[in-house]
């Protein structure tokens, strides 16, 4: 199953009644107005079954928590304002991702004069994905492996292919999808049984479905005509800084691209850790691993020499990055490696 967020009224409301109904679940973890519920709606497009989405950033862009200001660093460390555990994550007995390949589609204009949407700023997710996977950020996600199911933790960057908006640009959940699988059609792309196949967007792209009002980024998987494949949307935060940035000033010099990495590791680990989007790893609300620790940052932070704070440095670059869960076999908690919150 794909999980849907509801608008932020209605969460809230829905947050409300079920705060009132199950004393267990308020005891089970924090309430952060920056974690994703995993809440379970239709999608946009009811041929494509239901999606988890990365919730936005409701406190705005600069207002993040920064090293020291978050909890004792001391200990394990929770999302903000947390107690020290969260979750707990769940398996639910579907298949888990050892060592997937990441694939891209750049979707619009990726060559603009905004300093974001360029080759540069793709060149910086490249170097990313070539780099990050068997670090010990990324392994974190092997702590979720089950018997017959392993997760080592590595990455393997697959290549990508640039589509310059063949599909228009404004894009419904099922475009995002038909640009994907064009593209494997066409050959630009591997048919790979184990690809996470990521559409990036533009930041001339729109997503009806909710991109920058909604949420930053979500994945899912299809049954399509050229196989069942894995596969996420994660719009150019450049497009909405304030809902999907945390910093304005970035490790990298380009806040929207730095911002939409972490996204994308948010994404990335949802999929190695749940594929299918509903039988894998996901709390009793529907919250998957990057779900219980979005937009915290823990105390790995250091300030770079623009000023701008990063928490991870992988391939020579600095990156700041949501948490990831560490699973135990008592508690989950939200850290940057198993010894660093």
């Amino acid at each position: 199953m794909r999980r849907y967020l509801q608008l932020l009224l209605a969460a809230v409301v829905l947050l409300t009644v079920a705060g009132f109904a199950s004393s267990a679940y308020a005891q089970e973890r924090e309430i952060d107005p920056n974690m994703d519920r995993g809440d379970r709606t239709l999608p946009q497009d009811s041929e494509i079954l239901p999606k988890v989405i990365h919730r936005i950033n409701l406190r705005g862009a600069d207002s993040f928590d920064k090293v020291g200001s978050e909890v004792s660093a001391t200990g394990f460390a929770a999302p903000t304002g947390g107690t020290g555990t969260v979750g707990p994550l769940r398996y639910h007995n579907g298949p888990l991702m050892n060592t997937p390949v990441v694939y891209i589609v750049f979707y619009g204009n990726w060559n603009q004069t905004n300093g974001s949407d360029t080759a540069a700023g793709q060149q910086l997710i490249r170097d990313y994905l070539h780099n990050v996977g068997g670090s010990p950020y990324f392994r974190l996600n092997s702590t979720l492996a089950a018997s017959g199911q392993p997760i080592s933790g590595n990455v393997t960057y697959g290549g990508d292919t640039t589509d310059t908006g063949s599909l228009g640009l404004s894009l419904s959940d099922t475009s995002v999808l038909t640009a994907i699988t064009n593209s494997i059609s066409a050959g630009k792309l591997p048919n790979d049984p184990n690809g996470v196949y990521f559409l990036i967007s533009a930041t001339n792209v729109a997503e009806t479905s909710g991109f920058c009002s909604q949420y930053c980024g979500f994945h899912t998987a299809s049954n399509t005509g050229v196989g069942h494949i894995r596969w996420s949307f994660v719009g150019n935060a450049n497009r909405c800084l304030n809902g999907c940035a945390v910093q304005t000033t970035s490790p990298n010099g380009n806040a929207g691209i730095d911002a939409t990495i972490s996204v994308i590791s948010h994404e990335l680990a949802e999929t190695v850790t749940d594929p299918d989007a509903g039988n894998g790893w996901f709390s009793r609300s529907g919250a998957e691993n990057g779900d219980l620790c979005n937009f915290t940052f823990g105390h790995a932070q250091f300030q770079t020499s623009n000023g701008s704070f990063a928490n991870l440095t992988v391939g020579g670059k600095n990156y700041l990055v949501q948490r990831l869960i560490l699973h135990t076999s008592t508690n989950d908690h939200c850290m940057m490696s198993s010894t660093q919150n």
